[in-house]
């Protein structure tokens, strides 16, 4: 018996415009939806806390719905590591 899983995973996601969190158009949320498990790397934090970190470069980060969106359109798993995780402590 074959098992195939069908697996959806996408790079980094930064929301800092759409405030319903809803990001992807209709026919990539219809893909991932479709996948047996979808993965994305949430590339910043929720904004509203902590301060900026004194560091070089950009603080990023990104409305407080981007999760409920990423969910509602179908990702089951949020990766966090990445290098602006800790961009606002």
């Amino acid at each position: 018996m074959k098992n195939d899983a069908h697996i959806f995973i996408c790079g980094d996601v930064v929301n800092k415009f759409k405030e319903d969190g809803l990001l992807c158009s209709d026919e990539i949320s219809n893909e991932v939806n479709s996948a047996d498990f979808a993965i994305c790397n949430f590339e910043a934090p929720i904004e509203g806390k902590g301060k900026p970190a004194r560091k070089p470069g950009i603080c990023l980060n990104q409305k407080a719905n981007t999760i409920i969106g990423l969910r509602k359109q179908g990702f089951d798993l949020l990766l966090l590591a990445n290098n602006h995780m800790l961009d606002y402590g």
